[in-house]
């Protein structure tokens, strides 16, 4: 059975060499979904955009179907190796530690904070790569969702452990507090839904569930965010 550690033991280029060998094999299908919620905050609009971090193609992919002009950066060098052999224009960067090269209308970077020791120092790197009326998509977990409050009442929660590989855990609420600390304002946000995406059926319940009670029933929350702007400028 393959390995299924997805922790990374430091914040070095070889540690997400391993994590990316194994992330790349998960299934796209709520990567997709994820792109898809932030590409209908965006609306008709289309332009050059970074994709953070390669993972498995499924946000890239669908970013390039949909019209934009797609960039990925990633802190691992094998990722980066495998989205230039699809195609993709790419190139190496640990956003926590600086801000991706070039200026972009949208960054997206969903799926990515939970994993990183520094958010906040994330967020404002990514900042600095937005072009004047540039906005940022990010995506973040709701951990605390019924499934998990369940497991948790049993004994069993479904995160934490040497091993786990979020280091920050959020649900809607925190991360909007951490936006708050960023200085970004929320132009609006999409949830995904916690139950599996195996159908249209399952589909269906899922959103209609996460409609009625986002906090419990959301997998994750997607926001579209822009930088505030100086009330003195």
């Amino acid at each position: 059975m393959k390995d299924t550690i997805l922790r990374v033991k430091d914040d070095t280029p070889q540690e997400y060499d391993k994590y990316f060998n194994i992330a790349r094999d998960l299934s796209p299908v709520r990567a997709i979904y994820r792109v898809k919620k932030g590409i209908e905050l965006i609306g008709k609009k289309r332009g050059k955009v970074l994709s953070i971090g390669v993972g498995n193609l499924g946000e890239a992919i669908e970013l390039k179907k949909a019209g934009f002009d797609v960039n990925i950066c990633d802190i691992s060098p094998s990722a980066i190796q495998y989205a230039q052999k699809n195609g993709f224009r790419a190139f190496q960067c640990d956003i926590s530690k600086s801000p991706p090269e070039g200026k972009y209308d949208f960054i997206f970077c969903c799926a990515v904070l939970e994993h990183i020791v520094n958010p906040l120092a994330g967020i404002e790197n990514l900042k600095q790569s937005l072009n004047q009326f540039g906005r940022l998509v990010i995506s973040l977990p709701n951990e605390f969702n019924f499934f998990s409050r369940a497991q948790i009442l049993f004994g069993h929660p479904p995160f934490g452990g040497h091993d786990w590989h979020h280091l920050r855990f959020f649900n809607t609420r925190f991360g909007e507090k951490l936006f708050q600390k960023a200085n970004l304002q929320i132009i609006s946000k999409n949830y995904c839904p916690r139950i599996p995406l195996w159908n249209q059926v399952s589909i269906f319940i899922g959103e209609l569930l996460q409609t009625l009670m986002p906090n419990l029933f959301s997998f994750s929350t997607v926001w579209l965010l822009e930088p505030r702007k100086d009330l003195n400028e």
